[in-house]
């Protein structure tokens, strides 16, 4: 017998020729050097293909080719058996996926659970011990007591520097998670030195050198926390590169959200619960080669495992990009079940009057603003006060703007952002 096995994530960026991009981005497409298009090196991907592979009995072939594109051929009665189909399959599929004919590029990467191929295996993914001190978790972002929460959330950044202070829709999402009591401690994956591969920059072999160095950082990091904190619940929260570290080992934490990333090909045990939310708009995420819109229906097509396993789930959410907030309600409703904790609404009351005297500036200042921006008001607690006026401007959308400004007026009064059953403060006084 013989099967294809369709590395969809790798194949697909080959072929579309998708690359790097611009901060807290994505992620490169496996390593091409030959100008042939043949392999020449055992990447990540290959690994996990070699991985799979090593899960099927009796007499097996793995064959790889152009564009790292393979074929497994399994319960076979005799090993050559399943070498001449392993090659064989491997070519004809170069042919079809490349439009070529009578392609022998394929050459064997395993036969029988033995390794054979002439590019040189490196260390199992999630293998090497990095040396004390864990500098990433040293220079790590705490959000939280850590001692006194009831779970962690190990927060995995892109691919770019992250900064002192993470970007406003980054941190509505670990405000969100500091109100339901779960810590949120987001390394430095940088303070161990490595190449910059964004935006663009990097070869492909430096792209894959820096996946492997941050699945042995979050290892060595998780290893710290699980010694410390025996009984608490341990999350990760990945974006873009970061979401895509977290698929391509299996970390054995307590559940998975991805964000700005897509499904691609995982090492997360089917057993672990997993939720991507992904924007309706990301520039940053193709399937099938395509890009935006993104529907629920490209994702089901496309992620089978979203489709067809209890544990995992997704969300699209509506005219948003690769840098999705909490603050959406699709997104919060799947989080909050995920989690298994209290929801929150985000719904908001709209101010009805003129506009109070006291917020002349800030009316001014919502007038001249560029881009997608937002008033809103803290109306005055008692008899005395005056009216608190908050604006945000240069969003990309409307929306975030609206919920931005709304969590930042919040945060100036009594109101905890997020926390369930309790009523907003504040209103929208307009936006644009």
């Amino acid at each position: 017998m013989g099967e294809f096995r369709n590395s969809f994530w790798r194949n697909c960026m080959q072929l579309t020729g998708v690359g790097l991009s611009i901060g807290l981005t994505l992620f490169a497409t496996a390593s091409v050097a030959a100008a042939d298009g043949m392999p020449t090196r055992f990447d990540v991907y290959t690994e996990m293909d070699f991985n799979d592979y090593l899960l099927e009995e009796r007499h097996s072939a793995y064959a790889i080719g152009e564009n790292y594109l393979g074929w497994f051929s399994y319960d076979h009665e005799s090993t050559f058996d399943a070498k001449t189909t392993a090659l064989k399959e491997c070519n004809a599929r170069v042919d079809r996926d490349l439009k070529r004919t009578n392609s022998k590029t394929c050459e064997l990467v395993a036969v029988d659970g033995e390794y054979v191929w002439k590019i040189k295996r490196p260390p199992p993914i999630g293998s090497v011990v990095l040396p004390l001190p864990d500098r990433p978790l040293n220079n790590a972002i705490f959000i939280g007591d850590l001692a006194k929460a009831d779970a962690i959330v190990l927060a995995l950044h892109g691919c770019d520097v992250p900064g002192i202070v993470p970007p406003d829709w980054t941190q509505s999402w670990y405000r969100y998670f500091k109100s339901r009591n779960i810590a949120v401690v987001q390394p430095d994956s940088f303070a161990d030195p490595h190449p910059e591969v964004c935006p663009g920059k990097g070869t492909d072999d430096e792209v894959d050198d820096v996946l492997r160095l941050r699945v042995n950082q979050t290892v060595r990091t998780l290893n710290s926390l699980e010694k410390k904190f025996v009984a608490k619940p341990i999350y990760i929260w990945g974006h873009s590169q970061g979401a895509r570290v977290a698929q391509i080992f299996d970390f054995g934490v307590d559940g998975v959200i991805l964000s700005g990333d897509w499904c691609g090909q995982d090492a997360i045990k089917r057993s672990t619960p997993v939720l991507m939310v992904i924007g309706e708009e990301d520039q940053y995420v193709k399937f099938g080669g395509k890009t935006q819109p993104i529907t629920e229906d490209v994702v089901k097509e496309h992620c089978p495992k979203y489709a067809n396993n209890e544990n995992r789930s997704f969300v699209v959410v509506k005219k948003m990009d690769h840098f999705t907030a909490i603050w959406h309600q699709n997104v919060m409703d799947a989080v909050s079940k995920f989690l298994n904790v209290k929801n929150y609404d985000t719904s908001y009351e709209k101010w009805q009057g003129a506009v109070p005297a006291e917020l002349k500036s800030e009316a001014n200042n919502f007038k001249t603003a560029p881009l997608h921006s937002a008033f809103a008001i803290r109306p005055a607690a008692k008899p005395g006060d005056k009216p608190q006026g908050y604006v945000i401007t240069d969003w990309e959308y409307k929306s975030d703007a609206e919920q931005m400004v709304l969590q930042e007026c919040e945060r100036g009064g009594d109101y905890e952002t997020y926390k369930p059953d309790q009523k907003r403060t504040c209103k929208l006084i307009d936006s644009k």
